[in-house]
């Protein structure tokens, strides 16, 4: 996350990813310290998810680094077999709110993966995916705002540190054109 490329929308960039990198480790930490063990599992697994775009966002597009892009995403993928057993602890402890909030941020994977993967799909309906991802980002200040109200600050903090992150790599990836994009990733 530390990376500092085209995409950047600042110098202080790197400063605020390392930032929010420190927090959401020391989160997780928090979850394992405190023996959450479901959102601690979902909270590595997104910390890999995150890497992993970041990765991709910066790095991958290279063509010295094109052979690294499968090994990436079979990461990605165990990553998101990781969130999945978390999110079926969250349905067995009846952890609703935990439930909502893994099935909106499960959206944003899907978003960020045509971002990703099918750049002119997107480009090709452009106000589709952005009201999409409108949504699911109020939708997600939405759980934090719950959160808070019920007096789960930990929660909320997290939900909120978790959506900075989110905008910021959304960023990154709004921030790449074609010509950024590997042919090899690119549809005809």
């Amino acid at each position: 996350m530390v990376g500092q490329s085209r995409g950047d929308f600042g110098g202080g960039c790197v400063l605020i990813k390392s930032l929010i990198l420190g927090l959401l480790i020391a989160n997780t930490a928090y979850y394992a310290i405190t023996e959450r063990f479901y959102d601690c599992l979902d909270s590595m697994a997104w910390l890999g998810l995150l890497f992993s775009f970041e990765l991709e966002a910066r790095y991958l597009h290279h063509p010295f680094s094109i052979r690294l892009v499968p090994l990436n995403r079979a990461f990605r993928f165990l990553a998101i077999v990781l969130i999945t057993m978390a999110y079926g602890g969250f349905i067995r402890e009846s952890a609703w709110l935990d439930v909502m909030n893994s099935v909106l941020w499960l959206i944003a994977v899907i978003l960020l993966e045509c971002e990703s993967r099918l750049p002119r799909l997107v480009s090709r309906f452009p106000l589709t995916f952005k009201l999409m991802g409108a949504g699911v980002l109020l939708s997600l200040i939405g759980l934090s705002l719950f959160w808070a109200h019920q007096g789960e600050w930990f929660d909320a903090y997290d939900a909120l540190i978790w959506i900075i992150a989110l905008v910021i790599i959304d960023l990154d990836f709004l921030n790449r054109t074609t010509w950024q994009i590997p042919k090899s990733h690119v549809p005809p």
